[in-house]
């Protein structure tokens, strides 16, 4: 060979390794980047997981609320029932005692309009007695 195709092949050589070396920092730049991209996803899942840890949480906070408002609305309507069946009692106690008080009312009345028609009777009966004796 001669020495200007040899140093042709030289050149050639040292434009190759010159493209080798300017891709190899190509490559270590991209693996870089890549790294770094790979660190934000796993920051981006670590971060993910913690949100959805936190809205199971949330959700079941939500759903232990809801329980709780669930059986207190229970226990709430359970008293409301409770106390209208009293007024329900209450309400026949007071007629009936209300009606006792009319009876009695009118036992009363009667007795006394008895009483007192007898009595009117009686009397009449005295002054008949005495206008006959005179």
């Amino acid at each position: 060979m001669s020495k200007v195709a040899i140093t042709q092949l030289e050149k050639e050589k040292e434009k190759f390794i010159s493209r080798l070396h300017i891709l190899q920092e190509d490559i270590k730049e991209k693996a870089e980047l890549i790294k770094i991209q790979i660190t934000k996803l796993k920051e981006s899942d670590s971060k993910m997981s913690n949100m959805q840890a936190e809205i199971k949480s949330a959700q079941q906070q939500v759903s232990d609320e809801r329980k709780h408002h669930t059986s207190a609305a229970t226990d709430v309507e359970k008293i409301k029932e409770k106390f209208r069946r009293e007024v329900e009692v209450w309400a026949k106690e007071k007629r009936r005692l209300e009606s006792k008080i009319r009876h009695m009312n009118k036992s009363n009345s009667s007795t006394i309009s008895t009483h007192s028609s007898s009595q009117q009777t009686a009397e009449s009966a005295d002054v008949s007695v005495v206008f006959k004796l005179l």
